[in-house]
């Protein structure tokens, strides 16, 4: 059985920006292709969240972001993922 992996919004951000002239994000875009090519390997899952999020923005850097989330399953949402993320955000020292 493949570890499953949930694809957050930065990873299609890294996948598909132009290369960063910043060493860390370059770094970062770099570590996530490298991640990408290997993706086969894991069971892959996005939320409807994350889709909206990668759909925004420029045009034609949101069809790359939207493009290379095609053919990831969405997680459904349940009253218990809910439940979680409400307790998540109220917990959790995020900004608003």
């Amino acid at each position: 059985m493949k570890p499953k992996v949930y694809i957050k919004t930065s990873i299609p951000s890294y996948l598909t920006a132009w290369r960063s002239r910043d060493i860390v994000t370059a770094g970062n875009q770099e570590t996530t292709k490298e991640w990408w090519a290997r993706r086969e390997d894991f069971d892959l899952y996005v939320s409807v969240f994350v889709r909206e999020e990668v759909a925004a923005g420029d045009k034609e850097a949101s069809e790359l972001r939207v493009r290379a989330l095609d053919g990831i399953p969405e997680i459904e949402i349940t009253e218990q993922v809910e439940i979680v993320a409400e307790q998540l955000i109220t917990r959790a020292s995020l900004p608003a």
